[in-house]
């Protein structure tokens, strides 16, 4: 399954739509302007709640973790885990843990599990906002690959100093 992730350009607070391969809208997310925690919220358009994505507190100044809510409970929570944040591991309560690494730039992210991609997401050349394609393969958790997506845009967001 293919989506697009485009951050809105113009708000108040952070905003992703999710979009399918036909281009037809299917998820959107929406930051809380006056979180201590940076929340962010995942609804599918008829406005349903999916996912929460919200910073863990670490006490190390070089370290932001996050964590993944379905149905109000903890689901998965996203580490450094590598040298200048090119690393990541998904840890997913119970079961498995998936690996990210990500190019020097950022532009390209692969989302790994016991040795074999199941997602790749690539940064988009050429745009105003924040667009990312992701492909993730059949039978994949495409909500936590997404949810965790979104999550690493606001990760390099903070270390950025801005959008």
């Amino acid at each position: 399954m293919k989506f697009i992730i485009k951050e809105k350009l113009i708000s108040w607070n952070r905003e992703f739509y999710v979009n399918d391969k036909n281009r037809s809208n299917t998820f959107f997310g929406k930051g809380d302007l006056l979180s201590l925690d940076n929340r962010f919220l995942i609804k599918d358009f008829t406005q349903q709640d999916v996912v929460l994505v919200k910073r863990k507190f670490v006490w190390k100044f070089w370290k932001t973790d996050y964590e993944i809510y379905r149905e109000g409970k903890l689901y998965a929570t996203i580490e450094h885990a590598g040298y200048l944040r090119r690393r990541l591991i998904i840890h997913v309560l119970g079961s498995y843990n998936l690996d990210v690494k990500t190019d020097l730039f950022g532009h390209r992210y692969r989302f790994i599990k016991e040795g074999a991609v199941l997602a790749t997401a690539t940064a988009k050349w050429f745009t105003i906002a924040k667009t990312y394609e992701v492909d993730i393969k059949e039978g994949s958790d495409h909500m936590l690959i997404i949810a965790s997506m979104i999550a690493m845009l606001m990760l390099s967001a903070d270390y950025s100093g801005g959008r």
